[in-house]
């Protein structure tokens, strides 16, 4: 089993060397090498670090649990394994070349980073954009938190055992990607806004099936 520290994960050799060893640890050298703060119940107890790990975890985190027998008594999440490097790589493209990867800080809502990024490069630029192109980067943003919301809601009652309700939370998030599908191509990652407007103007009847779709999401 391969073990993690804050750092970041180990691999190869290394991953399995630390297997070996980390049950033979004493807490106060596993706490210093892995920054647990988790206060052990029993020194007789089993240490265990589970993950980090998808999508079991729904995401990259490690949790160190304490065992008593089968019994998980205790835990301390160890979060930060989600680190792509996107800052370095963004220091070797243009500004606009960058802007694909802002979507992939969070492909759950990627019109927000979107959105963010193009502010900071507008403001420096000293850029100022139609009221037109201000409402439709908004109500595509808020469309994308919603999706975002959706699905962690969806999420958390399937780790619930709410099945039902994670198809209906799913549903309603299915039918908002259609419309944004429909304008921007895409979608997850549509790299919508951009620097100085949007990829594309809206269509003639998005106003009208975006008041169509809000009364059957009213359910949720």
């Amino acid at each position: 089993m391969a073990q993690f520290g804050p750092s970041g994960g180990r691999g190869g050799a290394e991953s399995a060397a630390t297997a070996d060893t980390m049950q033979e640890m004493t807490v106060e050298e596993l706490r210093a090498k892995y920054g647990s703060k988790m206060e052990i119940q029993s020194e007789d107890n089993m240490l265990l670090s589970m993950g980090p790990q998808h999508p079991s975890t729904h995401g990259v985190l490690r949790l160190l649990l304490e065992l008593d027998g089968e019994i998980v008594v205790n835990l301390a999440p160890d979060i930060g394994f989600l680190h792509t490097g996107i800052e370095k790589n963004m220091e070797a493209k243009t500004f606009t070349k960058a802007l694909v990867m802002t979507d992939r800080m969070d492909y759950l809502a990627p019109m927000s980073n979107n959105l963010g990024y193009v502010l900071a490069i507008e403001k420096l630029l000293g850029i100022e954009v139609p009221q037109r192109t201000k409402y439709i980067r908004t109500i595509f943003d808020e469309m994308s938190r919603i999706c975002d919301h959706l699905t962690c809601v969806a999420a958390g009652g399937l780790e619930l055992g709410a099945f039902t309700a994670f198809l209906y939370a799913v549903e309603g998030r299915e039918f908002i990607w259609d419309i944004i599908e429909e304008v921007t191509g895409q979608r997850l990652m549509a790299t919508y806004a951009r620097i100085g407007g949007v990829k594309e103007d809206i269509t003639d009847d998005t106003a009208k099936k975006w008041r169509e779709l809000v009364p059957h999401l009213d359910y949720l």
